[in-house]
Protein backbone atom coordinates (compact mmCIF):
# COMPACT_ATOMS: atom_id res chain seq x y z
CA UNK A 1 0.00 0.00 0.00
CA UNK A 2 2.96 2.46 0.83
CA UNK A 3 4.17 1.93 -2.83
CA UNK A 4 1.12 2.51 -4.43
CA UNK A 5 0.73 5.92 -2.22
CA UNK A 6 4.26 6.71 -3.38
CA UNK A 7 3.10 6.24 -6.82
CA UNK A 8 0.44 8.30 -6.53
CA UNK A 9 2.82 11.13 -4.92
CA UNK A 10 5.52 10.99 -7.80
CA UNK A 11 2.71 11.17 -10.26
CA UNK A 12 2.06 14.35 -8.41
CA UNK A 13 5.78 15.47 -8.33
CA UNK A 14 6.04 14.71 -11.80
CA UNK A 15 3.00 17.54 -12.96
CA UNK A 16 5.19 20.15 -10.81
CA UNK A 17 8.09 19.68 -12.79
CA UNK A 18 6.61 19.86 -15.93
CA UNK A 19 4.53 23.09 -14.91
CA UNK A 20 1.25 21.00 -15.71
CA UNK A 21 -1.59 22.84 -16.26
CA UNK A 22 -4.99 22.12 -14.53
CA UNK A 23 -6.24 20.51 -17.21
CA UNK A 24 -2.94 19.02 -17.98
CA UNK A 25 -2.61 17.82 -14.52
CA UNK A 26 -6.70 16.50 -14.45
CA UNK A 27 -6.20 14.50 -17.48
CA UNK A 28 -2.53 12.80 -15.80
CA UNK A 29 -4.26 11.74 -13.04
CA UNK A 30 -7.19 9.96 -14.94
CA UNK A 31 -4.50 8.10 -16.52
CA UNK A 32 -2.17 7.26 -14.15
CA UNK A 33 -3.72 8.16 -10.41
CA UNK A 34 -7.28 6.17 -11.02
CA UNK A 35 -5.97 2.95 -11.60
CA UNK A 36 -3.84 3.31 -8.52
CA UNK A 37 -6.64 4.31 -6.39
CA UNK A 38 -8.87 1.37 -7.83
CA UNK A 39 -6.28 -0.95 -6.78
CA UNK A 40 -6.00 0.50 -3.45
CA UNK A 41 -9.42 0.37 -2.71
CA UNK A 42 -9.98 -3.17 -3.53
CA UNK A 43 -6.71 -3.99 -1.69
CA UNK A 44 -8.43 -1.68 1.56
CA UNK A 45 -12.02 -3.93 0.64
CA UNK A 46 -9.92 -7.38 1.01
CA UNK A 47 -8.38 -6.64 4.18
CA UNK A 48 -9.95 -8.77 7.12
CA UNK A 49 -9.62 -6.82 10.05
CA UNK A 50 -11.26 -5.96 13.44
CA UNK A 51 -13.04 -2.78 13.62
CA UNK A 52 -10.63 -1.87 17.11
CA UNK A 53 -7.76 -2.67 15.53
CA UNK A 54 -5.88 0.11 14.25
CA UNK A 55 -5.51 -1.22 10.98
CA UNK A 56 -9.12 -2.04 10.80
CA UNK A 57 -10.37 1.91 12.10
CA UNK A 58 -7.71 3.15 9.32
CA UNK A 59 -9.97 1.27 6.39
CA UNK A 60 -13.33 2.16 8.12
CA UNK A 61 -12.02 5.81 7.96
CA UNK A 62 -10.59 5.67 4.65
CA UNK A 63 -13.35 3.70 2.96
CA UNK A 64 -15.60 6.56 4.72
CA UNK A 65 -14.24 8.94 2.75
CA UNK A 66 -13.10 6.82 -0.57
CA UNK A 67 -14.75 9.63 -2.57
CA UNK A 68 -13.73 12.72 -1.08
CA UNK A 69 -9.91 11.04 -1.36
CA UNK A 70 -10.22 10.71 -5.01
CA UNK A 71 -12.19 14.25 -5.80
CA UNK A 72 -8.60 15.68 -6.58
CA UNK A 73 -8.07 13.26 -9.96
CA UNK A 74 -11.35 15.02 -11.53
CA UNK A 75 -10.45 18.81 -10.71
CA UNK A 76 -6.53 19.60 -11.70
CA UNK A 77 -6.79 22.77 -9.78
CA UNK A 78 -6.41 20.18 -6.38
CA UNK A 79 -4.03 18.84 -4.46
CA UNK A 80 -3.20 15.72 -3.43
CA UNK A 81 -3.21 16.66 0.26
CA UNK A 82 -3.41 19.90 2.09
CA UNK A 83 0.32 20.40 2.71
CA UNK A 84 0.76 23.56 1.15
CA UNK A 85 -1.98 24.99 2.97
CA UNK A 86 -0.72 23.41 6.84
CA UNK A 87 2.32 25.21 5.39
CA UNK A 88 1.07 28.42 5.16
CA UNK A 89 -1.33 28.23 8.39
CA UNK A 90 2.21 27.43 10.17
CA UNK A 91 2.94 30.64 11.46
CA UNK A 92 -0.86 31.61 12.40
CA UNK A 93 -0.79 28.40 14.48
CA UNK A 94 3.09 28.89 16.16
CA UNK A 95 1.41 32.43 17.33
CA UNK A 96 -1.79 31.64 18.32
CA UNK A 97 -1.40 32.68 21.78
CA UNK A 98 -0.30 36.01 20.91
CA UNK A 99 -3.50 36.27 19.05
CA UNK A 100 -5.76 36.18 22.26
CA UNK A 101 -4.68 39.44 22.88
CA UNK A 102 -5.88 41.54 19.67
CA UNK A 103 -7.83 43.55 21.67
CA UNK A 104 -11.66 41.86 20.75
CA UNK A 105 -13.34 39.51 19.29
CA UNK A 106 -13.67 41.70 15.94
CA UNK A 107 -10.22 42.38 15.64
CA UNK A 108 -9.09 39.08 16.28
CA UNK A 109 -11.66 37.80 13.38
CA UNK A 110 -10.09 40.69 11.06
CA UNK A 111 -5.93 39.78 12.07
CA UNK A 112 -7.27 36.27 10.79
CA UNK A 113 -8.52 37.71 7.50
CA UNK A 114 -5.52 39.63 7.10
CA UNK A 115 -3.14 36.48 7.47
CA UNK A 116 -5.06 34.08 5.44
CA UNK A 117 -5.09 37.22 2.79
CA UNK A 118 -0.97 36.86 3.13
CA UNK A 119 -0.96 33.13 2.93
CA UNK A 120 -2.65 33.11 0.04
CA UNK A 121 -0.77 35.17 -1.65
CA UNK A 122 2.47 33.73 -0.36
CA UNK A 123 1.14 30.08 -2.12
CA UNK A 124 0.37 32.23 -5.39
CA UNK A 125 3.57 33.39 -5.81
CA UNK A 126 2.58 37.25 -5.03
CA UNK A 127 4.87 39.55 -3.06
CA UNK A 128 2.18 40.35 -0.64
CA UNK A 129 3.72 43.84 -0.22
CA UNK A 130 3.03 45.19 -3.59
CA UNK A 131 -0.42 43.45 -3.65
CA UNK A 132 -1.31 45.39 -0.55
CA UNK A 133 0.01 48.29 -1.91
CA UNK A 134 -1.45 48.28 -4.78
CA UNK A 135 -4.92 46.57 -3.47
CA UNK A 136 -5.34 49.15 -0.69
CA UNK A 137 -5.43 52.47 -2.24
CA UNK A 138 -7.68 51.27 -5.19
CA UNK A 139 -10.89 49.61 -2.25
CA UNK A 140 -10.20 53.01 -0.94
CA UNK A 141 -11.05 54.66 -4.14
CA UNK A 142 -14.01 52.88 -4.45
CA UNK A 143 -13.57 49.66 -6.15
CA UNK A 144 -16.99 48.21 -6.74
CA UNK A 145 -18.05 45.61 -3.80
CA UNK A 146 -19.11 43.14 -6.76
CA UNK A 147 -16.01 42.93 -7.78
CA UNK A 148 -13.88 42.16 -5.36
CA UNK A 149 -13.13 38.92 -5.58
CA UNK A 150 -10.51 40.56 -8.43
CA UNK A 151 -8.51 41.72 -5.97
CA UNK A 152 -7.93 38.35 -4.30
CA UNK A 153 -4.23 37.35 -4.82
CA UNK A 154 -5.05 34.62 -7.10
CA UNK A 155 -7.02 36.60 -9.37
CA UNK A 156 -4.72 39.97 -8.84
CA UNK A 157 -3.56 42.07 -11.65
CA UNK A 158 -1.90 45.19 -10.66
CA UNK A 159 -3.40 48.05 -11.39
CA UNK A 160 0.22 49.68 -12.44
CA UNK A 161 2.28 46.48 -13.85
CA UNK A 162 6.31 46.90 -13.20
CA UNK A 163 7.81 48.15 -16.28
CA UNK A 164 10.12 45.75 -18.29
CA UNK A 165 13.71 45.73 -17.52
Amino acid sequence: MLKQIGTLYRIEAQLRENHASAEQRRIARQQKAKPVLRHLKSWLQQQNTLPKELLGKAKHYTLARWDRLCRYIDDGRLEIDTNAVERAMRTVAIGHKHYLFCGSHHAAKQMATFYTLLATCRLHGVNPVKWLEDVLPRIAAGHPAKKIHLLLPHQWQPLHPPAPP
